[in-house]
């Protein structure tokens, strides 16, 4: 009787370990950015590395901010989709402690108990 919030409950946590590991493969790409451009940098003149490395620290500051915000976007998604997960579970027990009842009032399955099985 508790499968449907167990089972709700198992999709939301592989949902946020999806979730974590984009974040984490995102944060790991910025970072090879970010090194690839230092390394372009030191090889290039005394002058032209000042110029750069202007541009690099602006670089890094923007993809800081990326980075920060990626992160911010992916913990609102978590947060929404935990939301909605425990939405769904407590939907599911609703409607499971509904049924239970109206069965236990009347004394036998409703209808479409005969018709929708959702737990196979």
């Amino acid at each position: 009787m508790h499968a449907k919030p167990q089972i709700a409950i198992l999709v939301c946590r592989k949902v946020a370990a999806i979730l974590f590991c984009k974040s984490a493969s995102l944060q790991h790409v910025l970072k090879g950015k970010s090194a690839s451009l230092q390394h372009v940098l030191k090889g290039k003149s005394a002058s032209l590395q000042h110029v750069l490395k202007g541009k690099s620290a602006s670089l890094r500051h923007v993809l800081k901010g990326k980075s920060a915000s990626l992160r911010q976007v992916n913990e609102n998604e978590l947060v929404t989709t935990r939301q909605t997960c425990q939405k769904l579970a407590a939907s599911n027990s609703l409607q499971t402690i509904a049924k239970t009842e109206y069965v236990d009032s009347l004394g036998f399955e409703p209808p479409t108990a005969n018709f929708l099985n959702l737990s196979s």
